[in-house]
């Protein structure tokens, strides 16, 4: 970092107020020719007071010059911040006075800008230029009223941005930006700004000290939503973020993907009181020379996923990362690189032990990947992978059993988190077993995981060997055949007597030929999913139709007595019969 000696910072400063003093007094002058001569007091002793304010700050850091470089460089900061705010104060006086005494002139100044300070070359350094806004006499029937004005420049120079009252938007130009200063920026002047959009590309000398320390960049937008065009920005050289966006308690969204900070030192309370912040995308900052972390998402209570899997950076113990990460009350997950690419001492935030939470944190990849929250950022050994806090697990435990209570299959168990719900219903927690059949079902076999004992019990009763009895059976040529006839009683799987409609009874064998005579041999069987198959065998024999008389003679004598059926050489039959 460059040292700045004393003498050569008071030159540096006393130089740069003095063309600002020429070009406020003559714009003073040029007021009070106007009519306005109130104008031109109040500017001059304004002006004289910033003269008096740097004198007296430079007075007293050459009294502190024994201390340390680092403190001076803090002093001197302060010291420009400081005069920047009190150039501010008259440049607002400035631009209502203008303001008011011209609202009947054809044409108004759009902008008024400091020169240049010669003295400041020598040093490669110059004072930070305020931006100034001039409100404008036109009315825009699409936008409203609005004001126009450069951000800082020197004739031609500086970027151009217009901002809108109505809607309270600031909209900044592509173009070359003479000073990054926090306190030389377009907002400065409109703190009820919501929206600001870069419509380009801004250039600036990156080897100028003040172009590198960003410090407080947005700070204190409290009503702005939304910053777009943040891409634009070239962010290679900075060294200094702290404080960029504190207290902008409505910003919604910051898309940061495209910066790079690989020579930022100074993160702490970079997004420190963004309140309503929800989606910042940083996974992609080198933070590998950063030193300063403290409160960098304080207060960022809407953020509850932060994705940093590509940030960069081994550090020591000795870096400040006091409430990096652990005021993220809300955070749900973090995506992390590999504890070899990043490793940092900084714990995550307090999750207290419940009924919900274990207090530590796992892999979404690998449940069985468990750190504290303190081990969870300084492992070198950590996976790459998304993180969020290690639920408490509970679980449903499914027992099968047979009616007399005895354990029939090994039990299972159900797993899942605090108040999910679960299903036992499912075949692969309602068995089918062999030689079993259910013929008990709970009333709990869906419900709510929670930390209360839970049991599906569901109960089966043993299959016994099933039972046919069948008979075999006669009939003649031309009757109708049942195969009902044939069956004369059985028991099922469950020793449960058999009705002849059964599902599980099933008649096979030869098909009976009522016309044609013969023995054919048929089967009953019956069969229940996986209890033991059981078959029956039988015979139905078709014999031919003696149905007409076959008479013969009949002799009979005196004193003899006649029997009807003598006549009858064989008996006729009318229906078939079981043998």
């Amino acid at each position: 970092m460059k040292k700045w000696p004393i003498v050569t910072l008071a030159v540096l400063i006393i130089n740069s107020s003095l063309p600002l003093l020429a070009v406020e007094t003559a714009t003073a002058r040029s007021i009070a020719t106007n009519g306005t001569t109130e104008a031109v007091s109040s500017l001059v002793t304004d002006l004289s007071a910033i003269e008096e304010t740097t004198t007296k700050r430079l007075e007293s850091d050459m009294a502190s010059s024994n201390r340390p470089d680092s403190q001076q460089l803090a002093d001197t900061t302060e010291t420009a911040s400081s005069l920047d705010s009190t150039t501010e104060s008259s440049t607002s006086s400035e631009t209502t006075t203008a303001s008011e005494s011209s609202e009947n002139e054809a044409t108004r100044p759009q902008t008024v800008s400091a020169k240049p300070d010669i003295n400041a070359a020598e040093t490669n350094e110059e004072a930070p230029f305020v931006a100034r806004t001039i409100p404008t006499a036109e009315k825009n029937p699409k936008e409203g009223s609005y004001a126009n004005g450069n951000w800082g420049g020197y004739g031609s120079g500086g970027t151009r941005f217009t901002y809108y009252f109505d809607t309270r938007e600031l909209v900044i130009d592509a173009g070359y930006v003479p000073s990054m200063h926090p306190q030389a920026v377009p907002w400065l002047g409109h703190h009820d700004v919501k929206k600001i959009t870069f419509n380009g590309p801004l250039t600036y000398d990156k080897t100028s000290i003040l172009n590198r320390l960003l410090t407080g960049f947005f700070k204190d937008l409290q009503d702005v939503t939304t910053i777009n065009g943040l891409q634009y920005f070239d962010m290679s050289n900075v060294t200094a973020m702290n404080e960029m966006f504190k207290n902008c308690y409505h910003l919604k969204k910051l898309d940061l993907s495209s910066w790079d900070t690989q020579n930022v030192s100074f993160f702490n309370d970079m997004f420190n009181g963004c309140l309503e912040l929800a989606d910042l995308q940083i996974a992609n900052f080198d933070i590998s020379l950063g030193s300063q972390f403290q409160n960098m998402f304080n207060h960022c209570d809407l953020l509850t996923d932060l994705d940093i899997s590509n940030w960069k950076g081994v550090f020591p113990k000795t870096i400040f990362v006091d409430k990096m990460f652990s005021s993220l009350k809300n955070l749900n997950s973090i995506s992390l690189p590999s504890g070899e690419q990043l490793e940092i001492n900084a714990d995550l935030p307090f999750i207290a032990p419940n009924e919900v939470y274990t207090g530590k944190y796992s892999s979404t990849a690998k449940p069985t990947l468990v750190y504290s929250r303190t081990q969870l950022l300084g492992s070198h050994t950590r996976e790459a992978g998304v993180y969020v806090a290690n639920k408490q697990l509970y679980g449903v435990r499914v027992t099968y059993t047979d009616e007399n209570d005895h354990s029939i299959r090994s039990s299972q168990t159900i797993l899942g988190y605090y108040h999910d719900p679960y299903d036992a219903t499912t075949p692969e927690y309602q068995l089918t077993l062999p030689g079993y059949t259910l013929v008990g079902i709970p009333k709990n076999t869906t419900g709510i995981l929670d930390n209360s004992v839970k049991s599906v019990d569901y109960i089966y009763r043993k299959f016994v060997t099933p039972v046919v009895e069948t008979n075999d059976s006669v009939m003649y040529a031309g009757q109708t055949y049942d195969a009902k006839v044939n069956f004369v009683k059985g028991t099922d799987h469950l020793g449960n007597a058999l009705a002849w409609n059964n599902p599980g009874l099933t008649v096979g064998g030869d098909t009976v030929d009522t016309q044609t005579p013969g023995v054919y041999h048929k089967t009953l069987t019956y069969k229940f999913e996986k209890a033991e198959t059981v078959t029956s065998s039988y015979t139905v024999t078709v014999k031919a139709d003696q149905t007409a008389a076959n008479l013969q003679d009949v002799k009979l004598y005196v004193d003899d007595k006649f029997d009807a059926n003598a006549p009858l050489k064989k008996s006729g039959r009318s229906r078939w019969s079981s043998d």
